[in-house]
């Protein structure tokens, strides 16, 4: 130590001091650097935002389309019920009307038949009477 003065001590004082010269000297240019990304950064943040607004927009024109299907595809199954239910009335008033027919058509012939099976009993009768009469 000479006169009080401590050289480690004044040493470190004149380094910190050129330290914050450098620092000082370097300063505007991380500023400017850090201005740059602050900028970049907004136009990241900007761009993504318009990705995003535009990925939403796509969705929701998608989501109509799908609703829109959707409410085809109802409409065509409730047509279809309808068309299935029609078809199933008129076949069973055409099965209704063809057993109506066909019940009809053997009573006729059950009929035509009793009449001609009794027509020939009574063929045979005369037949037998007339064989009585003549043998």
């Amino acid at each position: 130590m000479v006169g009080n003065v401590d050289f480690r001590l004044l040493e470190a004082v004149l380094q910190i001091r050129d330290y914050l010269d450098e620092v000082r000297a370097a300063l505007p240019g991380e500023l400017r650097q850090a201005q740059q990304i602050v900028n970049d950064r907004a136009q990241i943040v900007d761009s993504a935002n318009a990705q995003a607004q535009a990925i939403v927009k796509k969705a929701e024109e998608r989501a109509r389309i799908l609703v829109s299907d959707a409410e085809i595809v109802k409409a065509a199954q409730q047509r279809a019920s309808e068309i299935t239910s029609a078809a199933q009335t008129e076949a069973r008033t055409l099965r209704q009307t063809v057993t109506d027919y066909c019940e009809n058509m053997l009573r006729t012939t059950e009929d035509t038949m009793v009449e001609n099976a009794a027509q020939v009993k009574n063929i045979r009768a005369s037949l037998r009477q007339n064989a009585k009469k003549n043998g």
